[in-house]
């Protein structure tokens, strides 16, 4: 359908500008809650190098906004992107800081009856089979995820897509960043893709 289209290629399109979320810190907690997101924090024991004199602990903030779930850096803010109001979809943005208004990571949630083809069988095949990837990683669960990693051969941006089918949703995660993005969210790469399930 069309929707399933306009997913598949967002992994070509430049992401758009986020906003910062501000969650209320409660004691050593931050709680934020809307009518869509309760937001509590978790701490990370892994410090990130941020210099070579200084080490500084992460916090991540786990958010279930849609039918998936997430943690992230608590200096990353996630905002709704799509003004349409729909229990049938939703779509979310990443913004990396207060001072860097550009977004290299989405989130979206899909009702799987949208779909008229197996929405990971047939994604992952043509994503594999696609020459506008480098892929240096891909793993599959056939009818229930995939994940795959690399560059685009247009630009050399890295990107990762992973995509969950749940009872109900299709739930994408989209990361496209370039080098000069690169310290300011592979870092943290790991434990979001890891995170990021459905609910």
């Amino acid at each position: 359908m069309q929707r399933s289209i306009i997913l598949f290629s967002i992994l070509f399109l430049s992401l758009v500008a986020c906003q910062e979320s501000k969650p209320t810190e409660t004691n050593n907690k931050i709680v934020s809650e809307d009518s869509n997101k309760v937001t509590v924090v978790l701490q990370d024991t892994t410090p990130i190098q941020q210099d070579s004199t200084s080490v500084q602990p992460v916090t991540y903030v786990q958010h279930h906004p849609c039918s998936f779930s997430i943690e992230l850096p608590s200096h990353f803010g996630l905002r709704n992107i799509n003004r349409d109001s729909s229990p049938d979809f939703c779509d979310y943005g990443l913004d990396v800081g207060p001072k860097d208004s550009f977004c290299i990571l989405e989130v979206h949630a899909l009702n799987a009856s949208r779909f008229s083809n197996n929405p990971i069988d047939d994604a992952y095949k043509k994503a594999i089979q696609n020459p506008k990837f480098n892929l240096t990683h891909n793993s599959y669960s056939a009818g229930t995820s995939f994940l795959i990693k690399g560059t685009l051969t247009e630009n050399g941006h890295y990107l990762c897509w992973k995509r969950i089918l749940d009872d109900n949703f299709v739930n994408d995660l989209l990361i496209e960043y370039s080098k000069e993005q690169e310290a300011k969210i592979a870092p943290y790469l790991t434990k979001i893709i890891e995170s990021f399930t459905s609910k």
